[in-house]
């Protein structure tokens, strides 16, 4: 986020802190991603962000309720989300560069005495596999609406031209403007992201599963059908609805995460999984 300062993270050690460690590597694999600073680094008030991505099999760091949310919006199946890089550092001669060419003042703090250019970076960038196997990236920054005021824009600004002179397209998510239903229902499956988090083993993935997608077939809502399941195989109450949970992460089940609360959800009979 352009305007966060922390003491580790002014632009004259960004050498230091950043290149020598190898901070903010786009060509890193995924899993060894190391963002320019994490959720613990700033006051927390009441609500940790973190959470642990089975994309890029590691802890992501996003530092707002926005960010955490936009996070979760491309998680979900079908996006094509191959990588995902938040808190990404911003090369300091550049982004100076830009702000001079903009006459608009680099975001800075004041710091030892004097005032002090800061690291700008961008909220997430984003890796998506495209038909034939091509990459794409495209960074966002993610913002309130409420918090648009014409400073934030002024840093946004600095921030698009980098993008733009890196020939990578970039993006302003406001909060207003998520799929709130998606992020919903997202936060209800995530923690069945992953077979091991299931209450069951993988028998009874195997069946269950077995038992969900024909009687999904008949139009029921997914947690009658679940309740069904339970009973009928005689699992503990909510094991069906937490493997259905994972099948939909998968793109096993065809629900739609947009559409209803995704207990209630549907699928038409001739969506239905063969």
């Amino acid at each position: 986020m352009s305007g966060r300062f922390h003491p580790h993270f002014l632009a004259r050690d960004y050498a230091k802190c950043v290149v020598a460690k190898g901070k903010c590597l786009l060509e890193a694999p995924p899993e060894e991603y190391e963002p320019l600073f994490t959720a613990v680094d700033f006051p927390s008030f009441g609500f940790r962000t973190m959470f642990g991505s089975w994309i890029v099999n590691r802890v992501m760091h996003p530092v707002s309720t926005p960010e955490f949310d936009t996070n979760l919006m491309f998680h979900a199946p079908g996006m094509g989300v191959v990588n995902l890089a938040e808190q990404f550092a911003l090369d300091p001669a550049l982004t100076r560069e830009f702000a001079f060419e903009l006459q608009v003042d680099h975001p800075a703090v004041a710091h030892g005495g004097k005032k002090q250019d800061i690291i700008m970076s961008t909220d997430l960038v984003v890796t998506f596999e495209r038909p034939g196997g091509v990459l794409q990236r495209h960074a966002y920054a993610v913002k309130q609406a409420k918090d648009l005021t014409e400073r934030i824009i002024e840093k946004l600004a600095i921030e698009q031209a980098y993008w733009t002179k890196r020939r990578i397209p970039w993006s302003l998510i406001l909060d207003t403007r998520l799929p709130r239903q998606l992020i919903a229902n997202m936060e209800l499956v995530m923690e069945f992201a992953e077979k091991g988090r299931l209450p069951c083993d993988a028998l009874v993935v195997r069946d269950a599963t077995a038992w969900i997608v024909p009687h999904l077939s008949t139009g029921a809502p997914l947690r009658t059908v679940c309740s069904r399941c339970d009973a009928a195989l005689g699992l503990p109450r909510g094991t069906a609805l937490s493997v259905a949970y994972h099948l939909t992460l998968q793109g096993t089940l065809p629900l739609d995460l947009r559409g209803a609360y995704l207990p209630n959800a549907t699928i038409e009979p001739h969506c239905a999984v063969a």
